[in-house]
């Protein structure tokens, strides 16, 4: 944990986007603190497993869930950058496509990470953990694809 604190400190200085930090600083604080409190809440559990203290598998998909839940409720805020967000040719070609992709992004991952993490609470844990790897793929899968097609430029036409 201590080490992505420290990369999350020096990324952000040798991004060649950096200027565009100052818009979203707030944002890349919260997204960096979510991401520690997330590892932090995995050792945990990987702790009290060892320890044979009874939390449930269903523990690691549902915090899955809800950081995307949590994600997703930034990702709009994000501005252009090398380090974080969605990250394609695209997106980082058209600044178009990233305002489009994120917010898509956001609106599509917050109900994705509900579904998630009820998912993983109501199904048993073999077919949860194939639920939840199929939602985040076609998440995934529909924000690469409509960043291609963010990024083509509008055309016009003679009607």
């Amino acid at each position: 944990m201590l080490l992505v604190i420290l990369l999350w400190h020096v990324l952000w200085r040798i991004d060649p986007k950096k200027k565009n930090y100052r818009e979203f600083w707030p944002t890349y604080r919260y997204i960096g603190g979510i991401t520690v409190v997330f590892f932090g809440l995995i050792a945990l559990w990987s702790l009290a497993s060892a320890l044979n203290i009874g939390i449930p598998l269903k523990f690691v998909p549902a915090m899955i869930g809800l950081l995307i839940l949590l994600y997703s409720n930034v990702l709009p805020r994000l501005q252009p950058n090398w380090r974080i967000g969605i990250r394609t040719a695209w997106t980082l070609s058209s600044e178009r496509s990233w305002l489009r992709t994120h917010r898509l992004a956001g609106n599509l991952g917050i109900p994705t990470g509900l579904l998630i993490i009820v998912l993983a609470w109501v199904l048993p844990s073999s077919m949860g953990n194939w639920a939840v790897l199929g939602l985040i793929l076609l998440w995934l899968l529909i924000a690469v694809v409509a960043s291609y097609f963010y990024a083509k430029p509008p055309t016009i036409s003679d009607d």
